[in-house]
Order: structure tokens, then sequence, then C-alpha cells
């Protein structure tokens, strides 16, 4: 097994010393790949694990946008272990959040469960965009009854100063509203919530704003 370090640098499970730090690695453990195969791989500090990790879902990233997802999501998931594995949760939760968009994009919500089932659910309860990632796939499954408690959540949690990331968090909470209240038989509130989501969620969105533009017409 082999991880980019950054700037060229490599690291493979053969290696028996850190290229950033003097301790040689311990014997490692077994972790199992998005193939189901287990494998041996080295205990990492945390700040080669997060070093490492960041290299890797820059990749994915690029990678995701460009729609090659079949080598974009196992990069992303490397990385998510390997923030885990330094005691990053954190980290971890960004890089899944960072991810979210795309794996709307491409309708990829059994993927996106995978990302949120590898975090501490303390974690993704705290975080607005995990858990606008969880009523999602609520949504894509179609248990809309678990949607409303989810989004009261996310309304009750502090927000960051960040304006754009407020409207993509609000955006996302009336396309959902538009949804229920169609279900509810309350068109005038579907439109209402789906001219808000329009004019709050970002192009680059287009998953959401396809429901948007549904629920408006």
């Amino acid at each position: 097994h082999q991880v980019v370090v950054g700037d060229g640098l490599r690291w493979t499970d053969g290696d028996r010393r850190s290229p950033h730090h003097d301790r040689p690695f311990d014997q490692g453990r077994a972790i199992c790949d998005g193939a189901g195969r287990s494998r041996r791989v080295a205990s990492l500090s945390p700040p080669f694990c997060r070093t490492a990790a960041l290299s890797s879902a820059c990749i994915a990233r690029r990678t995701g946008d460009r729609r090659t997802t079949a080598y974009g999501w196992p990069v992303v998931e490397e990385a998510i272990r390997h923030l885990l594995a330094g005691g990053d949760a954190q980290g971890a939760a960004e890089v899944v959040a960072s991810h979210v968009q795309i794996a709307l994009n491409s309708e990829d919500w059994p993927q996106l469960e995978r990302w949120l089932a590898l975090l501490p659910t303390a974690v993704v309860s705290s975080h607005p965009m995990l858990l606008l990632a969880r009523t999602w796939c609520m949504q894509f499954w179609f248990i809309l009854a678990a949607i409303p408690a989810l989004l009261t959540q996310v309304e009750t949690l502090p927000l960051s100063a960040d304006s754009a990331n407020v409207a993509v968090i609000a955006g996302q909470i009336a396309v959902h509203r538009s949804q229920l209240a169609l279900y509810q038989g309350d068109i005038e509130a579907v439109l209402i919530y789906a001219e808000n989501g329009l004019a709050l969620v970002q192009e680059e969105d287009r998953y959401v704003r396809s429901l948007a533009v549904f629920y408006r017409a």
C-alpha cells in the first residue's frame, strides 16, 4: 500500500520509518479497504495522518470534479480513515463535508452514507453540513418522516460566521421544506420555499437546485 504525503514523497507499508518522524512505525494493524480485503498498515502518527489525508482528499476532490468518482471515492475514504486513525475526527468530518456536494450531484447516496457511518455519531450530530447530508440520505430513501427532526436539529446548531456557508445551509433547508410542504398539500408553501431555495443554493449544487426548480414548477 502506498500513501501520497506531498511534494512527490510517498510512503509504503514496507517502509520501516515515517518520512517525517525519527521513530519507527509499530507493527501496524489490519484495516479493510473498499473492496472488503484486509491489509496491514502501520500506525501513523497524527501529523503524518493529517498530511497524507489532506493530500489524498485533494486528489479525490479534483477527480470528483471531473466526475471520475470510481477513482476519487476510494481516495476520499482513505483520507477519512487516515484522519480518524490519527485521532482527528473533526478533520475527517471536514473531508466528508467538502465532498457532500459532489456525492449529491452524482446521486451517490450509498457512498455518502458510508462516509457518515465512518464518523463518530457525536461529530455528525454537531456538524450542520453533515446533518444535512444525512437528511439527503433520508430523502433519497424517501424516509420523509425522519427529515423534519433533522432539519430542526440543524437549525438549533450554532453556525459559522461565513455568510456563504449560512446561505448554503438555509437554501438546502428551504428545498427540503418545499418537498415536505408538497406532500402536505400546502402548494403556497411549496412555491415560497422553492423560490427561497433557488435564491440561496449555489449553482454548483446541481442536484439540490434541480429539486427546487421541480417544486417551483
